[in-house]
């Protein structure tokens, strides 16, 4: 942290206004007080904190995706944790239109994933657990019960 009148930081970098990141203490003795912090050693600590804690870092978002991001992502679906869950029992862990088998938990890459389909109405009324692909099979066929049967007929005609 860089007084005002100092012209570099204590490990030489020159404090220009590219170089230097202007903000205001949050606590203790200077609390409220403006400082000023060189980027350049910012950048060099954030990457070597973000390389020495990696592991925990990855399990924070990994957990965070788990919890948060899932309530909040239920939530706007007019979905409930509790519904979810109970959906997901009562489909036995089956994709509700292919019957595949599907997980709570996704990993990278994940295809079987259950995603809480709803209905696109204001509010959005929950409908079942699909796997990825019925999901956004769904999702690319607007839900349209007529452009269903149409690919269904036009995949048969193939057979």
């Amino acid at each position: 942290m860089g007084q005002p009148n100092q012209t570099h930081c204590k490990r030489g970098h020159e404090f220009t206004p590219e170089n230097t990141i202007v903000g205001i203490y949050r606590a203790g003795k200077y609390k409220g007080k403006s400082r000023r912090t060189c980027r350049a050693c910012k950048d060099s600590f954030d990457r070597k904190y973000y390389k020495d804690n990696l592991k925990e870092l990855k399990a924070y978002r990994l957990n965070y995706h788990r919890t948060v991001s899932k309530k909040k992502n239920l939530e706007e679906k007019g979905w409930t944790e509790e519904l979810f869950e109970s959906t997901f029992s009562e489909q036995d862990g089956k994709c509700a239109v292919c019957g595949d088998t599907i997980t709570v938990f996704c990993t990278k890459g994940d295809r079987t994933v259950a995603c809480a389909d709803h209905e696109h109405s204001d509010p959005p009324k929950p409908r079942g657990l699909l796997c990825t692909f019925c999901n956004v099979g769904l999702g690319y066929f607007r839900d349209n019960p007529d452009r269903l049967r149409a690919a269904a007929e036009y995949v048969e005609r193939y057979q």
